[in-house]
């Protein structure tokens, strides 16, 4: 393993460690670099968010995959 993959595991892990398996909105805004919810929202309304996004049935606001945010900040630094 290179010192490029072991970053890239060792970030997927904090970041597993810091929001479990799933990230949610307030946090999820902040990862993708939005300063505020209402640009998050539209860019979500119009389909430009690098990661796949999605409602989860009785809880409030958006979600995403923990390891889908790690890859895409893996793939902003190549």
């Amino acid at each position: 393993m290179n010192a490029e993959s072991t970053s890239a595991a060792q970030r997927r892990r904090e970041m597993l460690e810091l929001y479990g398996p799933m990230v949610r909105a307030r946090a999820l805004v902040a990862a993708l670099g939005f300063k505020t919810y209402a640009a998050f929202y539209k860019a979500r309304r119009e389909e430009k968010l690098p990661v796949k996004v999605f409602d989860l049935e009785g809880r409030r606001g958006p979600f995403a995959r923990t390891t889908d945010i790690a890859d895409w900040l893996e793939s902003m630094s190549e």
